[in-house]
């Protein structure tokens, strides 16, 4: 059952238990998802009307435990596992929670975050595998942290009922929140963002608008679960479309990228994403061996997306792929954030991306002035593709006015949506600054303020940095990931994707300081 034989696609009708819950009837036995431990062989495997039953069990589960409306932490390796306890959750009318795993060698490094999200969450359990290392783990835990009063409970236990629940016990409207999604916490505290099933069903609507999804596609996918990329695009989506999905864990395609790539190559997928540094990686891990025999034409849309995007990435990287059959225009760079859901903008798959030459020295003043050919100081910027549509719209407002930018002016990029999420879980600050913001010239609102800089030009968004990373000297605006790529090209010791720029005041004065890797 492809994409245009399905269920109608009124994102404003159908929630995705609705949509499991058709397809466990009418295509039970069609696979679903595949699971590569190692990235090579299939370990795992679900149809539709298996991942339906373990869900259905789970769902009986959580339902005669009254947790419903309440968050449940899932803490799981990469796997199926995973999706049959989110969906269960779903199900039962919970509020699942993806955690990043951990194990006795991170412990030290995640227990952190995992303490902020338990007390942010207010959770009182947690699914999981209780394997022997995570028996290890939360005996450790359950020493002086919040975590000591968590419920542990077995993926087992989970999807041991044998009277799974019925129809009449799952009941998902549009209006309720579907799962919180945690913030990275890298600029704060992790902040759990609220979507909706509306939320989703307005994302997955857009994306396979733009995506140019059609029943012969299928998606690969290595991107953590608990990532907003790896967890909409790359295992709920499929689902939402009635496509296959050829799920690896992260770590394989760190030990070996090229597995991604033959994956991709053997299973002829036509989609799959990841960040910039995943595609610089391919670039300095991968050689002529890795690539031999390798055919990926099949490739539609290479989505590139969750961190500043180079363009040295993008050509270097359809340069050494040209050979399998790879094009430039296979690339699709993409701008979103998790309080968008996913997804604000998408470049169209076969649609060579937009390249824009500026002049450095006016973007560090906030204007957008195209250089000439020869100019020295020249920045090349990425378009980010043009809105997902669906009712979504974006402004570039001043960060401090709160009125429209003039043309060729940087500014914040305002987004409105159905897509945006409700706010923020459990006691936040003032919410209606970031979710319900209005442009004080006009009116027009209300917009999610993204914190994000850029601006459009003929349609194409263009991101050129964070507004709480900006540093300022002598008057000039410096973005960070400016002054990083320009110290790891500065010598050949130095290491790409190992560099961090940051300021510090001094006599009153902002100072910049450059770390960076041999």
């Amino acid at each position: 059952m492809g994409v245009e034989e399905t269920v109608p696609h009124r994102y404003n009708q159908y929630t995705l238990i609705d949509i499991l819950q058709w397809r466990a009837v009418n295509t039970a036995n069609v696979l679903a998802y595949s699971f590569f431990k190692d990235g090579l062989e299939e370990t795992e495997k679900l149809s539709y009307g298996e991942l339906n039953q373990l869900a259905c069990r789970a769902a009986q589960f959580l339902l005669k435990r009254s947790v419903q409306r309440q968050p449940v932490l899932l803490l799981y390796p990469a796997g199926l596992d995973f999706l049959v306890a989110f969906l269960g959750c779903m199900m039962a009318r919970c509020l699942p929670v993806p955690i990043p795993m951990f194990n006795n060698t991170t412990l030290k490094r995640t227990l952190p975050r995992f303490v902020s999200i338990v007390r942010g969450s207010g959770a009182s359990a947690v699914l999981t595998n209780l394997n022997d290392e995570n028996n290890l783990v939360s005996t450790k835990l359950l020493s002086n942290s919040p975590i000591s009063e968590l419920e542990w409970i077995d993926h087992n236990a989970l999807i041991s009922s044998m009277s799974p629940a019925r129809a009449s016990e799952i009941s998902t409207e549009l209006d309720s929140i579907a799962f919180l999604q945690f913030t990275s916490g890298s600029t704060g505290e992790p902040r759990g963002i609220k979507i909706t099933h509306k939320n989703l069903a307005h994302q997955f609507a857009a994306l396979k608008r733009c995506g140019s999804y059609d029943p012969e596609s299928a998606i690969v996918n290595w991107m953590p679960h608990f990532h907003d990329l790896g967890l909409i695009q790359g295992l709920l989506l499929p689902l939402y479309l009635g496509i296959p999905c050829l799920t690896m864990p992260p770590i394989a395609f760190l030990r070996h990228p090229d597995r991604w790539l033959k994956l991709i190559g053997r299973y002829r997928a036509t989609h799959s994403c990841g960040p910039n540094f995943a595609y610089d990686y391919c670039c300095h891990s991968l050689n002529s061996r890795d690539l031999e025999g390798l055919d990926l034409r099949c490739w539609r849309a290479a989505g590139i997306s969750a961190e500043p995007i180079s363009p040295y990435t993008i050509h270097r990287f359809a340069s050494l792929l040209q050979r399998t059959g790879f094009q430039l225009g296979t690339f699709c760079p993409a701008f979103g954030l998790a309080e968008s859901t996913l997804c604000v903008s998408h470049n169209r798959p076969q649609h060579t991306p937009v390249f824009c030459d500026v002049d450095a020295n006016a973007l560090s003043g906030g204007e957008i002035r195209l250089a000439p050919q020869g100019e020295c100081n020249v920045r090349t910027l990425v378009g980010c593709g043009q809105v997902i549509g669906y009712g979504t719209h974006v402004v570039i407002a001043n960060p401090d006015k709160l009125t429209r930018c003039y043309e060729n002016i940087v500014g914040e990029i305002w987004v409105s949506s159905d897509s945006i999420a409700e706010g923020y879980w459990s006691a936040q600050p003032d919410q209606s600054e970031v979710f319900r913001a209005y442009l004080q010239d006009t009116g027009e609102g209300p917009f999610l303020r993204t914190g994000d800089l850029g601006f459009l030009k003929d349609g194409e968004l263009f991101v050129t940095g964070r507004l709480k990373d900006i540093i300022i000297v002598a008057g000039q605006n410096h973005y960070p990931h400016d002054l990083e790529r320009t110290a790891e090209a500065s010598h050949p010791s130095l290491r790409t994707q190992s560099c961090s720029a940051f300021s510090f005041m001094k006599d009153g004065q902002e100072q910049v300081v450059i770390l960076v890797e041999t």
